[in-house]
């Protein structure tokens, strides 16, 4: 299976956050994962299904799981890395069928351009008004899922705009040095981070310094701390376990 890949793919793709302090900076890495680590998905890659959305006038490409219905969870996905179409790919496809058979309608997108919680980060409330008009899915109440640095992203777009989401869950993730004063916003919803033990201090001193902020402004969250694992920690989780980790 393809997701197995996403060991390779986050090692070697993580890209260095903007505005960190030295001693807080992630660790270096390519922008881009190699060629030979890839196996690029094909548009009949059955649950993922890709689909384009106008934003402004942004094309912004993003991958589906399973149909939106009434009642049902609607995930936003942000992929890790240089969030590009692999990465989408690495970041959910361990739990795309699962996700298919429980009924979740998930959306993964592409960023355009940069990162989600740089360059493209003011795309994604447009993103999630034109995916509400075209799915019929709410705005509001959904669930926000990022890995690496999906996880900086899920933590960006929460705090731009809290009202959205019910929970959030990174494997890894933090907010960056600039957020983590603003993360009291986030009091009123549950918070999960899973971060390996053995990755580099920016995810894990990142995971403690976001259960203080949040739990002095009377939130509830989670950090699930993962002996003998690295940056990878997703591979650990099964799908009971995620699922788990939004309280459902």
């Amino acid at each position: 299976m393809r997701w197995l890949l996403a060991t390779t793919l986050l090692l070697s793709a993580c890209t260095q956050p903007k505005a960190q302090s030295p001693d807080s900076s992630a660790p270096k890495a390519a922008d881009q994962a190699s060629e030979q680590d890839i196996t690029p998905p094909s548009d009949d890659d059955e649950p993922l299904t890709w689909r384009t959305l106008n934003v402004g006038e942004t094309a912004v490409e993003y991958a589906t799981i399973g149909e939106p219905a009434e009642g049902r969870p609607v995930l936003l996905a942000l992929p890790p890395g240089p969030q590009t179409r692999e990465m989408v790919v690495a970041g959910i496809e361990k739990w795309a069928t699962p996700m298919q058979e429980a009924g979740w309608f998930v959306l993964s997108p592409i960023s355009p351009e940069g990162l989600f919680f740089t360059d493209s980060a003011e795309l994604l409330p447009g993103f999630l008004d034109a995916a509400a008009k075209t799915h019929g899915i709410p705005t509001e109440g959904l669930l926000l899922f990022g890995m690496s640095n999906g996880g900086l992203s899920a933590f960006s777009v929460a705090l731009a705009e809290p009202n959205r989401f019910r929970a959030i869950v990174t494997i890894p993730g933090r907010p960056t040095d600039d957020d983590l004063g603003k993360v009291s916003a986030l009091a009123s919803m549950p918070v999960a981070i899973v971060v390996g033990a053995d990755d580099d201090p920016f995810w894990i001193t990142g995971a403690e310094s976001t259960k203080r902020a949040l739990e002095g402004a009377g939130g509830s969250v989670e950090v699930r701390m993962l002996p003998d694992t690295g940056h990878a920690a997703h591979v650990d989780i099964d799908w009971d376990t995620f699922r788990g980790l939004f309280g459902l």
